[in-house]
Order: structure tokens, then sequence, then C-alpha cells
């Protein structure tokens, strides 16, 4: 079996869909944009919480 960290899963996701985000603004798709800026806000969250709270509840804990 794999093993990798929550934080290289997090940064493979956020490359992934930073790439969306400039393939939307070259075709200047407007509803990509969105989509793609939602989901990058989406998978800031975690990283987020760990700063903001520190003693986070179970449930806002990364993995």
């Amino acid at each position: 079996m794999i093993s990798i960290e929550s934080k290289t899963v997090l940064n493979i996701s956020r490359f992934i869909v930073f790439l969306g985000l400039i393939t939307a603004l070259i075709y200047r798709r407007v509803d990509h944009i969105y989509r793609t800026f939602v989901a990058l806000m989406g998978l800031y969250i975690p990283d987020i919480a760990e700063k903001y709270l520190p003693n986070s509840p179970y449930k806002l804990r990364p993995f």
C-alpha cells in the first residue's frame, strides 16, 4: 500500500485545480473560473482550520 501524507495529497490536489484555473483564465470560461476558485478555497480550509484552531474538533482535523 502506498503511504502519502495528507499535506502532500492536498498540495497535489491544489496544483491540479490551479492548472484548471489557469486553463479557465486562458479560455475565459467564467463558470469554470468560479468553480475552480471555489474548489481552491475548499482545499485550503484544512490549513486555515489548523492555523486558527490549534485544538480543533476531531471532525475538522485533516485525515
